[in-house]
């Protein structure tokens, strides 16, 4: 089924409701979505975060929902101007086939992906498979991209020389291949146009950087080998001017970045640069945490990094905090010797708690409750709280005004015992070394 026909995932039924959803919704939202369907129908799942920016900006009016793209359509559905209009943009389009720019394959506009559409309109060149490979290419997309993609396939069996190696190659083979930080191996396709061709997977795809430079395929797999033997030195000079080549400090996304290039000479520099950086996990293991990597690196002089909400700096025995309080909370952990674990996951949820501690008689959580004023996190926080009772949990609540360390002090005291090993945790209680966190940066 498609996407955006407005039977899609059984809207007309009217089965979503959220009574904090409903109480927000006005006449002016009406008024707005109309307004997008005469724009964009039939594809309103894909502009529906455009919607919600613009009602933002217009009303003042925040719509949040547990599933805000079913919550909008469903309102949408209600309408009978919005519905009718919708309905006929749908029928119009269901005999719209077009040719895909990567495969020769035909395939139907209305079976293109939502974020496909959100970045480059309907002028979509590419099928639905793939898009498992270029997907990327929808927020970069140009019509010199275009000109590029299609001399590359047009020149596909032409013999190429590595910029890197000088060994020659061609992009007939290896044109759908592509390969993630994430992977421990070549993702490998068949030939263009074979009958058992299947479109690959998401990652960095080795056509890329081929349609600016050229790589053979061993030279682009070194940029992913999960161990380089480079030392600590030459790898944080690698993070550091991984960050100075994007102009901001780096998350684990590494797939991402080299889209980011659009010229010879810089993708040139990126691939050098990844020839050297490891994966973020290998990152992780190196240096306690993927921020103490960029900590050390020296993209953050002062040790610390500004969020939107807090700020995230390591602890003295390289737990990864997400604000200055949770730092000296851990650092007072560490330097009372009791064992603990940075966000664990609450028993049947994947919220997850600040701490857990070791070595007691009860299992115990610590939270910093830190953003009480905030609905989202308040919610969360009650929500935590639940779980903890329903699971027997002993649950140590900190506010900003606690005198926590009193508060710590006392429950090491009180919860006095033998030690107890939880079974999903037994590998942090060998030893007499403080468990700490391998939380993600």
């Amino acid at each position: 089924m498609s996407y955006y026909a407005p039977t899609f995932g059984n809207i007309e039924a009217g089965w979503y409701s959220d009574e904090k959803f409903d109480a927000t919704w006005t006449q002016d939202c009406d008024a707005l979505l109309a307004e997008y369907t005469d724009r964009y129908a039939p594809f309103l799942l894909a502009y529906i975060s455009r919607f919600q920016k613009e009602v933002l900006a217009r009303f003042k009016i925040k719509l949040t929902a547990q599933n805000i793209d079913y919550a909008i359509l469903s309102k949408a559905a209600k309408n009978p101007y919005i519905r009718a209009k919708w309905k006929e943009a749908h029928q119009e389009l269901e005999g719209c086939v077009r040719e895909c720019l990567f495969c020769a394959g035909s395939f139907g506009l209305l079976d293109t992906h939502p974020n496909v559409i959100k970045n480059c309109g309907t002028d979509v060149r590419w099928c639905r498979g793939c898009n498992y490979n270029f997907w990327r290419y929808a927020s970069i997309w140009s019509d010199d991209l275009g000109t590029k993609v299609q001399n590359a396939k047009q020149t596909a069996h032409e013999r190429r020389k590595c910029n890197w190696c000088s060994k020659g190659f061609n992009l007939l083979k290896h044109f759908y291949s592509s390969r993630s930080f994430a992977d421990q191996g070549m993702v490998l396709t068949t030939l263009i146009g074979h009958e058992n061709f299947a479109a690959g997977h998401s990652g960095v795809d080795f056509l890329y950087p081929n349609l600016f430079v050229d790589i053979c395929p061993e030279c682009f797999a070194k940029c992913f080998h999960p161990v380089k033997t480079w030392d600590h030195a030459e790898i944080l000079s690698a993070i550091r001017r991984l960050g100075e080549m994007i102009g901001k400090i780096p998350t684990q996304d590494f797939d991402s970045y080299i889209y980011l290039f659009s010229t010879s000479s810089s993708i040139s520099e990126f691939i050098s640069v990844m020839h050297v950086l490891p994966n973020p996990e290998e990152i992780k293991a190196r240096f306690g945490s993927f921020f103490g990597g960029i900590a050390k690196s020296g993209l953050l002089p002062d040790g610390a990094k500004r969020m939107k909400i807090g700020t995230m700096v390591l602890a003295e025995d390289g737990d990864l905090c997400f604000s200055l309080p949770e730092r000296d909370i851990d650092n007072w952990l560490f330097s009372h010797g009791i064992k603990h674990q940075k966000e664990v996951k609450y028993p049947g949820s994947d919220l997850r708690c600040d701490w857990e501690l070791f070595g007691f008689s009860q299992r115990i959580f610590v939270e910093y409750f830190g953003l009480m004023n905030r609905a989202s996190y308040a919610d969360k926080a009650r929500m935590k709280i639940e779980i903890a009772q329903g699971a027997g949990i002993h649950l140590i609540e900190i506010f900003p005004d606690t005198d926590w360390k009193r508060l710590l002090e006392q429950t090491k005291t009180e919860q006095g015992g033998a030690p107890k090993t939880h079974p999903l945790h037994a590998s942090c209680l060998v030893a007499d070394a403080p468990c700490t966190s391998r939380a993600t940066g």
